[in-house]
């Protein structure tokens, strides 16, 4: 595999062309878990979201889907972070997701991860971790053209370096 290629798309590619027809209904389920979970993250219903998110996570992993067994535990510690958890626990989500990402060439996912991360590190006060992951989530959706990636985290970097009290680089950006 090509270490600077996505391969987040081509595996879920490859997961839904080699499904059998039950596999297919386990993944259809699954991804009504995963809409169902997304409506209830919006509803700021996390406990909820979450059951859904582990949910799905077991489902997909069930017929082998990484991409997405990964994405819905991201969403996990997206919850964990919103519900206001102690940092730790999303760290350790996160940390664990942001792994397998990083050995499956799924950058589109690591960019998410490294977005996540900048809020929880500054829930944590670590800013400069929190500007590092920002940076590196800026750098990964540069390199794979994710142009809403990059808007998403150079919005967030602006809100940090204005948090921090540095004006300048926050305008700048």
């Amino acid at each position: 595999t090509d270490k600077n290629k996505e391969q987040f798309t081509a595996d879920l590619v490859h997961v839904y062309r080699s499904a059998s027809p039950h596999q297919l209904e386990i993944l259809r389920q699954a991804r009504r878990d995963l809409t169902d979970a997304h409506a209830l993250f919006n509803q700021t219903k996390h406990d909820a979201a979450i059951e859904l998110y582990s949910r799905a996570a077991a489902l997909f992993e069930q017929v082998g889907d990484r991409p997405e067994t990964l994405s819905a535990r991201f969403w996990i510690g997206f919850c964990y972070s919103w519900r206001g958890d102690e940092p730790q626990q999303t760290l350790t989500v996160f940390s664990d997701v942001q792994e397998r990402c990083k050995k499956h060439n799924y950058k589109w996912l690591q960019s998410m991860i490294d977005s996540g991360l900048v809020s929880v590190h500054i829930r944590a006060t670590q800013y400069s971790l929190a500007a590092e992951r920002g940076w590196d989530a800026y750098k990964m959706s540069e390199q794979i053209g994710d142009e809403n990636g990059v808007l998403r985290i150079l919005s967030n970097l602006s809100s940090l370096y204005r948090d921090m009290g540095n004006y300048s680089q926050s305008l700048y950006l």
